[in-house]
């Protein structure tokens, strides 16, 4: 005998936290093993991302990303990003912006930075965020990547080491 249980959403018996959300929905993955290297120090667009339809306009989507990155050379600075389109719209930062920066400051910001404090740094890197996209189309995530100095690359060996990257719709 077998047993299936449907629902379209999961609350916690304590209620959904501020902020958060109740249960998983569904998960997504994307991976690369196609090296992205740039020195710009604008944000441009990596080969990882992903793309999640959302069954409810109230989800929350958890993206968490983990991969391999190489700063190159001492005193480089990388940061990482995730960019987010709606329904092959335009890509646009989803890092939370400062309440007392220009655009052009916001349109830099990041989730992670990481720092080469010494010669050709390989450093495993993980980035997790929640997104509120408020739709029921498709949603592309992707990672994005600008150097503060220097080359940077991610994931940083072509072939070698894979990034990924995991959306998880939660229920709002």
């Amino acid at each position: 005998m077998s047993s299936e249980l449907r629902v379209d959403r999961i609350i916690p018996t304590t209620g959904v936290p501020t902020g958060g959300g109740g249960g998983i929905i569904q998960i997504v993955e994307g991976s690369t093993d196609n090296r992205l290297e740039t020195s710009s120090s604008t944000f441009v667009a990596s080969n990882l991302s992903a793309t999640i339809t959302p069954r409810f306009a109230s989800s929350k989507i958890f993206i968490m990303t983990g991969g391999d990155t190489n700063t190159n050379d001492p005193g480089n600075n990388q940061y990482l990003t995730y960019y987010r389109s709606i329904n092959s719209g335009t890509f646009a930062n989803i890092a939370p912006n400062g309440s007392n920066d220009s655009a052009a400051a916001n349109a830099n910001k990041g989730f992670v930075n990481v720092y080469g404090g010494d010669s050709r740094i390989h450093v495993p890197m993980f980035m997790g965020a929640i997104d509120s996209p408020n739709t029921t189309s498709s949603v592309e995530y992707k990672v994005y990547v600008r150097a503060g100095s220097g080359t940077v690359e991610f994931p940083s060996q072509n072939g070698y080491n894979a990034a990924r990257i995991f959306l998880m719709e939660v229920s709002g």
